[in-house]
């Protein structure tokens, strides 16, 4: 006969495991979060092979301060850099930016975003830049 203590651990081993198998994804989060940031000091930093989060190749060379957030389950990414670079970055969009908004936020991220008359696009990557070039955001909104 199983005394009392038995069968709640046992109850409790049980319900461990469902909990396991039900919440998986988010356990596995937990160890292995979809998110993750990256600063770099250099445009090149962020480019080397062995970066945590690559900076896309259209980034001027002269980039600094890159700041990166990722989530790899969505394919979104955030990123902010300056650049001395005089060159524009980006063409118009096809889509309109208020149409894909960014689906991730961070402390160094914009509180609004401009009209969509000021967001140019570079491959998958919306971008603007509020102070006349000098500092750039852009974003990859999430898949669908």
């Amino acid at each position: 006969m199983q005394s009392k203590r038995s069968r709640v651990a046992a109850a409790a081993f049980i319900a461990a495991g469902v909990a396991v198998v039900v919440n998986g994804c988010t356990l596995l989060e937990a160890v292995d979060p979809p998110i993750k940031s990256a600063i770099y000091g250099t445009a090149a930093e962020g480019k080397a092979s062995g970066a945590s989060i690559a900076v896309p190749g259209w980034v001027p060379d002269d980039a600094t301060m890159v700041r990166m957030k990722a989530n790899d389950d969505t394919g979104a990414e955030l990123m902010q850099f300056s650049t001395t670079s005089p060159n524009p970055i980006g063409a118009p969009c096809s889509v309109p930016a208020s149409q894909k908004p960014p689906s991730l936020d961070d402390t160094w991220w914009v509180e609004t975003l401009p009209a969509d008359e000021y967001v140019v696009c570079q491959d998958d990557w919306y971008l603007f830049t509020p102070n006349s070039g000098a500092t750039y955001y852009a974003w990859v909104p999430a898949r669908s």
